[in-house]
């Protein structure tokens, strides 16, 4: 699967960000921005994540709501291969890295798309790969 032009893969703590009731007006903006046009994309461990986090059964409903007007990159076992090869090469460059954020990291790298996020371990990844990453908010 090729993601349209302008596609961006919304990590968690972006996701967690917009969505929170007094969550920072940039991080909603910047979801917003690609959910909208229909260039958002997610994958299994984020839904996941996000699912997992909802207040109650009406709260989760309406995240797999939201989350159908997105777009799901798949796991193959060329993004696993691609994640276990980040994190070993990172390991050895002093880096670490949680394994969900790899996996993330690969999905994005293994599809060409940017990762939008709120979590200093893309940035830390993009120090020593290509990633295309954006951290939204302030620190």
């Amino acid at each position: 699967m090729t993601p349209p032009e302008g596609s961006a893969l919304i990590d968690t703590s972006l996701w967690i960000e917009a969505l929170r009731r007094l969550g920072a007006p940039a991080a909603r903006r910047a979801v917003v921005q690609v959910v909208e046009p229909g260039m958002a994309l997610v994958n299994g461990l984020i839904r996941a994540e996000l699912l997992k986090g909802a207040k109650d059964e009406p709260d989760f409903r309406r995240l797999e709501l939201l989350l159908e007007a997105t777009t799901s990159l798949p796991f193959k076992v060329s993004t696993w291969a691609r994640a276990s090869r980040l994190g070993f090469d990172l390991r050895r460059a002093g880096v670490s890295v949680p394994t969900v954020d790899l996996a993330i990291a690969a999905a994005a790298l293994e599809a060409g798309v940017p990762v939008l996020h709120r979590d200093a371990h893309f940035e830390l990844i993009a120090d020593h790969v290509a990633l295309s990453q954006r951290f939204v908010g302030d620190r």
